[in-house]
């Protein structure tokens, strides 16, 4: 969950369209040292959106959570709600705290095949990396909505452009973190509205995701030559990354990472359908 120690004069919110609320928070979040716990802060977020939209998950919900490698963020969805919970994982590994009798673990073979189930079996579909992974976005995000329940709601974590931002600029980014071509906000609208989905919330968690890669450099640095499964020069390169990552993101401003909580229409309101370009 994201807790502000002290308000940021970036703070503010704005309403983009009449479906659309898009939040953009300056908060300094409860400190963390791992990745492990600031996905874990990615997590509580997403499900503080889909709160937000009036439909809490519940012991009776049926989730697929998707992530781009463990379980872990599903097992702590899971936790959380009481939901009933898949986790579509490119990894099977689990930690032994994260088994939980409201969590199926269900391997895919890549990012691409996470949403390989049934038609209309889920109440919630919520992806953690997975979709930033992915070399087809469109692809899997109608995978998504055909497995939704009509009414059911899309909760996504993915990487965008800034407006303005170059190509020369993104490349770097997108070659380092192995992802497709980046597309805008507006872009991601209007593309999940082609699939069929009406764009309910978004968030900007840039903010966030820089303050915890900078926690995470000082702790690296502080355990460099401590370290005994993570060499001192592996360390260097982690913390090279998270800083090229940093500058993108608070002095270039080319990339942001953020939140889409979508709604799957139900069939008899549905409009036609717009064109990606």
């Amino acid at each position: 969950m994201f807790r502000a120690n002290a308000p940021s004069p970036q703070f503010h919110t704005s309403v983009v369209s009449a479906h659309t609320q898009h939040d953009h928070f300056g908060l300094y979040m409860t400190p963390s040292d791992t990745r492990a716990r600031a996905l874990t802060n990615a997590v509580d977020h997403l499900l503080q959106q889909v709160q937000r939209t009036g439909a809490p998950l519940r012991p009776d919900t049926r989730a697929l959570v998707a992530t781009g490698g463990r379980p872990g963020p599903a097992a702590h969805v899971a936790a959380r709600s009481g939901a009933c919970v898949v986790a579509a994982c490119t990894s099977d590994s689990v930690a032994a705290d994260e088994f939980n009798d409201r969590l199926n673990i269900m391997r895919a073979a890549s990012s691409d095949a996470v949403f390989a189930h049934d038609d209309a079996s889920f109440d919630v579909v919520m992806s953690i990396d997975a979709l930033a992974a992915a070399q087809d976005k469109r692809g899997m995000l109608a995978h998504a909505f055909r497995v939704l329940k009509e009414g059911g709601l899309l909760a996504v974590m993915d990487v965008v452009a800034r407006p303005g931002a170059h190509r020369a600029d993104l490349v770097p980014f997108e070659k380092a973190m192995a992802v497709p071509p980046l597309i805008t906000l507006h872009s991601y609208e209007k593309l999940l509205h082609d699939v069929g989905f009406v764009l309910m919330r978004t968030c900007d968690l840039s903010a966030h995701v820089v303050m915890s890669y900078k926690q995470i450099i000082t702790r690296a640095r502080d355990l460099r030559e401590k370290l005994h499964d993570c060499s001192a020069e592996d360390v260097d390169d982690i913390v090279k990354q998270l800083e090229e990552d940093v500058r993108r993101m608070r002095d270039d401003d080319t990339i942001g990472w953020t939140s889409f909580v979508a709604l799957k229409k139900f069939e008899d309101e549905r409009d036609g359908k717009m064109v990606v370009e």
